[in-house]
């Protein structure tokens, strides 16, 4: 320990670890010096020179690193992080990281007009790359601060269901699309309540056309289901054409997640033209979980065909007709 203008400095050197900082008073300096020679001998000192000198966006790419080999979806989440890289948060170094750049980043997110269940998405992200940082890839991180930033609350439903004369507006835009499997995709995705990557998996081999169902062996949330097909739904799939390797929507020349975005840009070109607003190609899940239930279809039954795993999951897809519960009053339904 040394007084140097009008400070004082003081430096450990302890068991391969060098450190040093100065203080306005001498008792401070001392006091510093002990508690990291004490953390030094019970093995609980944090080398935090290592997150000075590391960015968020070099986080986000050794995460990226870690997990690409993990996800069917590289592509999707090299993008994600690529995105969150380029935000301001990106060049902030670790081991100055805090709540604060946190919520400016939510903040950014949310001033741009992306959906607050896309911004929750990006702030997950963050805070699973900290995580593993911290317990997979020992970056000495002692406290994750996207934990200590409030996520926007989600709506809790998407209520945007399409009238008689609106759908059939929709199917005939879909019907001239350039991706010319559209409508039936629609058309299936109303039947079956699958989700988009779950139909474009669909092959022959998948499907009983004796039994009437349909086995997803890959779903978003990684449990395989055993579906049921409507009369309407088989015979659109039989009169699909079926390539070499059984299936009726991959693409030799595309990726997954490339068709993905085709079809997703090409449905929203529809939607367009249809005359349509405020309508996504998801919401048509939405709908037909809407159209069984007002069916009478069973909590269970629903929950079984659509692959939701919790009943609130279930709540924000169905949404039930207010002249339907009239009918009902009325003993019409």
């Amino acid at each position: 320990m040394r007084k140097r203008n009008n400070k004082w400095f003081v430096e450990v050197k302890m068991k391969g670890v060098r450190r040093g900082k100065s203080f306005t008073k001498k008792q401070l300096a001392s006091n510093w010096a002990n508690k990291v020679e004490a953390e030094i001998v019970n093995g609980t000192y944090e080398n935090n020179n290592e997150l000075v000198k590391m960015s968020v966006k070099e986080l986000m790419e050794l995460y990226y690193d870690h997990k690409k080999s993990q996800t069917e979806h590289a592509s999707r989440l090299k993008d994600e992080v690529n995105k969150i890289s380029r935000y301001p948060i990106g060049s902030i170094r670790l081991g100055y990281l805090n709540g604060k750049h946190v919520a400016s980043f939510r903040d950014q997110l949310l001033a741009e007009g992306l959906a607050k269940s896309t911004t929750r998405k990006y702030m997950a992200l963050l805070q699973r790359a900290l995580d593993i940082g911290r317990k997979e890839l020992g970056i000495p991180i002692s406290h994750n601060p996207v934990m200590l930033v409030s996520k926007p609350r989600e709506d809790d439903s998407r209520d945007r269901i399409l009238e008689e004369d609106e759908w059939e507006r929709l199917l005939e835009a879909c019907d001239n699309s350039s991706v010319h499997f559209l409508k039936v995709l629609v058309l299936l995705a109303r039947e079956t309540m699958c989700r988009r990557s779950e139909l474009l998996r669909i092959t022959r081999y998948d499907i009983n056309f004796d039994k009437g169902t349909l086995h997803l062996p890959k779903t978003k949330n990684g449990s395989p289901r055993t579906i049921g097909l409507s009369p309407r739904a088989m015979e659109l799939l039989k009169a699909l054409p079926v390539r070499v390797d059984g299936s009726y929507f991959k693409s030799p020349f595309k990726s997954m997640d490339n068709l993905g975005n085709l079809i997703s840009k090409a449905f929203s070109r529809a939607v367009k033209k249809a005359g349509i607003k405020n309508f996504r190609l998801h919401d048509v899940r939405h709908m037909s979980a809407s159209d069984r239930a007002m069916q009478g279809w069973t909590v269970s039954e629903l929950s079984a065909q659509g692959g939701w795993k919790s009943l609130s999951q279930l709540k924000r897809y169905t949404q039930i007709k207010g002249e339907h519960l009239a009918q009902k009053m009325r003993g019409e339904a």
